[in-house]
C-alpha cells in the first residue's frame, strides 16, 4: 500500500515519491520526453525521468495490455477510471482512438501530466474528461467536460512523484456514478478500472450500465485496500456474477489483473 495518502489534495505520508527528484513540482517546459517501449511491443512517449527509473517496462502489467489489445476495436467509447499520471491512458487510446476516450482521475495535481503526456503523444482531446472520483452515489459538485481539460488544475507545473486520492478519505471531491456519467457522455463499450480498493463502489455505480450494455471491464482488484471500505473480492465477485458477467484471471503482481465479460 502507498505510503503517502491525498487528503483534501494534501500529500500525508513521509515521502513524496517513488520517483521524486528535488521539488516535488517541475515547470511543463524543463520535461523531456523520450519513445519507451511498453510490453516488448508498443511505444509511448512519455517523461525520460520516469523512463530511466523504472526498468520493468517489458513486463509491467503485460498480459492486462495484451487482453485489451485482443479486445479493444477502433471506435469503441473506452472509460479510463483511474488515469494516474496518463501514460497507460495514452496507451490506450492508441487502440481506439482518442476522441473515443472519458478520462477520470480525482487529482488534480495529476492533470497536468495526463494533458502533457497527451499532447506529446500527438493525441487528439479526449471524447471527456472528468476531475473526481467514480463510485456509488453523486455530488451535487463537479461535471464532466466534454472534449477539454478539467479547470483548475495548475497547468504549468509536472509532478515528478506519485500520487494517489483514495475515495474513502476525501469528502469534498466531486463523485459520479458512472451510471450517470453514461448518460451525460455516451455508454461505455469498455472500462479499464484501477481504484486502489474502490473497486466495488465503483461497479455498483455503473449497475444500470453494467446490466443493459455489458461493457468489457479490465479490474485491478486491491484485496488489502478494500478492507478499508469493508469489502472482499468476494463481494465483487458476487456483485459482477449478479450482473451477468464471468471473470479471467490475468495476472497477480503487485495487484490482481481480472478481465471481466
Amino acid at each position: 500500500m502507498p505510503t503517502n495518502r491525498m487528503i483534501d489534495g494534501q500529500i500525508i505520508g513521509d515521502r513524496i515519491g517513488k520517483y521524486e527528484a528535488g521539488q516535488k513540482f517541475r515547470p511543463i517546459e524543463t520535461i523531456e520526453f523520450v519513445d519507451q517501449q511498453i510490453s516488448g511491443r508498443w511505444v509511448v512517449r512519455i517523461p525520460r525521468f520516469l523512463a530511466e527509473y523504472h526498468g520493468w517496462w517489458d513486463t509491467w502489467e503485460k498480459e492486462r495490455h495484451f487482453s485489451m489489445f485482443d479486445h479493444l476495436k477502433a471506435e469503441m467509447l473506452f472509460y479510463e477510471v483511474g488515469a494516474s499520471d496518463g501514460w497507460q491512458a495514452a496507451f490506450y487510446a492508441s487502440m481506439v482512438g482518442a476522441p473515443n476516450v472519458v478520462l477520470i482521475e480525482p487529482t488534480a495535481e495529476l492533470w497536468p501530466n495526463i494533458k502533457l503526456i497527451w499532447q506529446q503523444n500527438n493525441l487528439a482531446l479526449p471524447r471527456a474528461t472528468f476531475l473526481g472520483f467514480c463510485g456509488d452515489h453523486d455530488t451535487p459538485n463537479g461535471t464532466a467536460d466534454h472534449s477539454s481539460w478539467p479547470e483548475g488544475p495548475d497547468y504549468s507545473q509536472f509532478v515528478k512523484g506519485r500520487m494517489f486520492s483514495y475515495l474513502g478519505d476525501a469528502t469534498q471531491k466531486p463523485c459520479r456514478k458512472l451510471d450517470s456519467l453514461a448518460i451525460a457522455i455516451g455508454e461505455p463499450d469498455a472500462l479499464n478500472i484501477d481504484v486502489e480498493g474502490a473497486e466495488l463502489l465503483v461497479v455498483q455505480g455503473a449497475e444500470e450500465t453494467l446490466k443493459e450494455k455489458h461493457p468489457l471491464i479490465w479490474l485491478s482488484v486491491h484485496p488489502e485496500m478494500m478492507e478499508t471500505f469493508g469489502h472482499t473480492p468476494r463481494m465483487l465477485f458476487d456483485f459482477m456474477e449478479r450482473c451477468g458477467y464471468k471473470s479471467e484471471l490475468l495476472a497477480v503482481d503487485h495487484e490482481q489483473h481480472f478481465f471481466f465479460y
